[in-house]
């Protein structure tokens, strides 16, 4: 496989590889339109970082309950467990992977 170029290659580009033509056209759309409807209410004031923060980090499916979404899942662990206690969660990369979840990207 050539080097990627990340500037010049599209999100298209990126799921098409990992997922398909099909599936990434599916997600491609889905991302647009999740990037389309919140860029207007999210400003760079909204996540100044101070040392108050506390991020939780994980895995997106960590937390599973049958019949739900995993993210949906995480959500509400996070509004009923750590409401007020956790205000960042950032989630791990999600990829193809053999042994290490897929982390190591």
């Amino acid at each position: 496989m050539l080097p990627v170029d990340f500037e010049s290659e599209s999100i298209f580009d990126r799921l098409k590889v990992l997922y398909g033509e099909q599936d990434a056209k599916k997600a491609d759309f889905l991302i647009k339109k999740l990037i389309e409807k919140y860029k207007a209410s999210i400003t760079p004031e909204d996540y100044v970082m101070s040392e108050k923060d506390t991020i939780l980090i994980t895995y997106g499916d960590q937390v599973q309950r049958l019949g739900e979404a995993p993210l949906e899942t995480l959500k509400h662990f996070l509004d009923k467990n750590l409401k007020g206690v956790v205000n960042s969660v950032h989630i791990l990369p999600f990829y193809p992977y053999s042994s290490d979840d897929g982390f190591s990207v």
